[in-house]
């Protein structure tokens, strides 16, 4: 799994087929990037596959949860439920805003970067 960030709270999820077929037993973990830096933002990332209170089924929470600015936050995590999983499935991308985020899930033959 590869995890980009853009500079207005946007979110990239880039996952292998194999990858993402892997969700439904674990949970998969990846370092956020920047993507047009390619700089590592020192965030851990993580999605699994979970029942949520997101809208279209998929929800970002920023950890700790008390965190007061972005220099504080130390993992983003993203929960997609059944819906969104097969949705990904089978459309090979995904996403939906979260407050003033936007996520992006897409299954991809390698990655971009």
């Amino acid at each position: 799994m590869q995890a980009l960030f853009f500079d207005n709270m946007d979110y990239l999820i880039e996952v292998l087929d194999k990858e993402f077929l892997k969700l439904q037993e674990s949970r998969l973990e990846t370092s956020l990037r920047h993507a047009y830096e390619g700089t590592d933002m020192r965030k851990g990332v993580s999605l699994e596959l979970m029942e949520n209170e997101g809208y279209d089924g998929i929800e970002l929470k920023h950890l700790p949860v008390d965190a007061q600015s972005w220099e504080e936050i130390e993992h983003v995590r993203i929960r997609i439920n059944d819906r969104a999983y097969l949705y990904v499935r089978a459309r090979g991308k995904f996403g939906t805003r979260y407050s003033d985020a936007k996520i992006d899930i897409q299954i991809v033959p390698e990655y971009t970067t």
